[in-house]
């Protein structure tokens, strides 16, 4: 399975490795900034949620190649969370020393809860970018439920039936499927450049930063155009 999905998928891998690569080099520097200055919160967090990412990024690398789709998913959105994570910590940094200093028992802090909750996280993104459409992964929170859709969109092979309609087959074993290829490479690739452009807007004025910016813009623009691209040919890629 490794062997067919990396060969099917020679360009994919090195734009994601493109992207990786960017993502290190501003990783590094964040590092070497921290040794001089451990009082930058933000950079702090940002150091936290960036090792998470790098874990998971290259658990779901590991999965995707394998053909372990479901899995996957579950962790892409995890990283999605993670990134989100870091854009409303950005925007709204007077969250960074509660975010630092969280108890071990914050599940049951209420107050905890309700300003760093998932929904209240979307909220700040939304009033910086305005509300996102509803797209090919709107149900991809779907993957971390118990749910019955979860179970046939992200760990089920997509049937298509004569009539155009889709179903999902549970199969009971690892399978290679176009679709959910494409979709856990382009959820992965987009979430490095998102990460990466945070620590960008922040640190804008590093003079680091500063010459790093041309290839992040480019790459920017690279995958914007895969995405639209993506998504004219696929609109409802997991509407099943």
């Amino acid at each position: 399975m490794r062997i067919i999905t990396t060969l099917f998928y020679r360009k994919e891998l090195k734009r994601l490795r493109r992207n990786y690569k960017l993502f290190l080099k501003l990783l590094n520097n964040a590092i070497e900034k921290y040794k001089k200055d451990d009082h930058d919160q933000f950079l702090e967090a940002y150091l936290l949620l960036s090792n998470k990412l790098l874990i998971d990024v290259q658990a779901v690398k590991i999965l995707w190649e394998r053909g372990l789709y479901g899995s996957a998913f579950a962790m892409t959105t995890i990283i999605l969370r993670s990134v989100r994570m870091a854009g409303a910590l950005y925007l709204k940094q007077e969250l960074l020393s509660k975010y630092l200093n969280e108890e071990k028992n914050s599940d049951i802090d209420k107050e905890f809860i309700r300003e760093f909750s998932e929904g209240a996280l979307r909220r700040i993104l939304d009033e910086r970018f305005g509300k996102l459409e509803r797209g090919q992964y709107a149900n991809l929170e779907k993957s971390l439920h118990g749910s019955s859709v979860g179970a046939k969109i992200f760990y089920g092979k997509i049937r298509h039936n004569l009539n155009g309609t889709k179903g999902g087959d549970i199969v009971y074993d690892v399978f290679f499927e176009k679709e959910k290829s494409k979709g856990i490479i382009n959820i992965l690739c987009g979430a490095i450049i998102d990460i990466c452009g945070v620590y960008v807007e922040k640190y804008q004025s590093d003079d680091f930063v500063k010459n790093i910016e041309i290839e992040y813009t480019r790459l920017v623009k690279y995958e914007t155009e895969e995405l639209n691209r993506d998504t004219t040919q696929h609109p409802n890629l997991f509407n099943i």
